[in-house]
């Protein structure tokens, strides 16, 4: 990713998780951080040279996801797939832009290997409905979040 694509994403970023149903303040460090975490990966999405879309994720131990996020039911895989980021601009929404970003990382997921997939979202999002009716609930958060999971990788 090139320093000009980070700060176009970082302001997409800061624009997605401003808005319903997340509603969260970034400021432009914190965000640029969610894009600079290890072991995660990023596809843009663009349109006459402008993103319009962003998915993250990457490959980890279940045990090391349990510890992040501070669970205790997840079965031990060593190899899954976390879906970190996902974020369509709202000119663009409503179009399956984030289905087929989704669908982009789930064959990266496969060509991965990897053995689970998770994802922690809000009830709300684009994607929710697919969430619901493809993965299993394995956590929800006080705050509303819920942490969906699937044996292998869910397919759209």
């Amino acid at each position: 990713m090139e320093p000009t694509d980070r700060l176009a994403i970082t302001v997409l970023y800061q624009k997605v998780f401003s808005e319903d149903p997340w509603n969260e303040n970034w400021t432009q460090a914190e965000a640029l951080t969610q894009l600079t975490q290890d072991n995660i990966v990023w596809w843009v999405l663009t349109k006459d040279d402008q993103i319009i879309g962003f998915i993250a994720g990457g490959v980890t131990h279940s045990a090391v996801f349990q510890k992040q996020f501070c669970l205790h039911n997840i079965q031990a895989t060593p190899r899954l797939a976390y879906l970190a980021e996902l974020g369509v601009s709202p000119n663009y929404r409503r179009q399956g832009l984030a289905r087929k970003l989704t669908n982009h990382f789930c064959n990266w997921c496969t060509s991965q290997s990897t053995e689970g997939f998770a994802v922690r979202t809000r009830p709300g999002t684009g994607n929710n409905p697919w969430y619901d009716q493809t993965l299993n609930v394995l956590h929800t958060y006080p705050d509303g979040r819920i942490l969906y999971g699937y044996p292998g990788v869910p397919s759209l």
